[in-house]
């Protein structure tokens, strides 16, 4: 069973301004980064490079359950231009929470 902890530091300036970007309610992205975090934590490796995946494939995860009024496509883009999601060279990463999560699930 996948579980993933949910810290208070989450609710930062980035998700603030994800939220801003993408007109809709801190409580909506984070819900939306929840349910992509869920997902990666069997897509993504260690380090969080989730191999194998396009945006397209992160749209279609973040798209389930939000607002219609949120494009899937413009979500992941503005998750990347928020440093939720690290576009480089290799691939797409799942930025520090996850990969802190991964560390912690290791120690206990």
């Amino acid at each position: 069973m996948a579980w993933i902890s949910v810290h208070e530091q989450v609710t930062s300036g980035k998700l603030r301004r994800l939220a801003k970007e993408l007109r809709c309610s801190q409580n909506e992205v984070l819900g939306m980064l929840v349910k992509f975090w869920l997902w990666g934590i069997s897509n993504a490796d260690r380090y969080g490079y989730i191999e194998g995946t396009d945006k397209e494939d992160i749209a279609d995860v973040v798209n389930i359950g939000i607002s219609k009024n949120i494009d899937p496509e413009e979500a992941v883009e503005a998750m990347i231009r928020t440093e939720w999601i690290e576009c480089r060279e290799d691939g797409l990463y799942i930025q520090y929470l996850l990969r802190l999560q991964y560390l912690l699930c290791q120690f206990l």
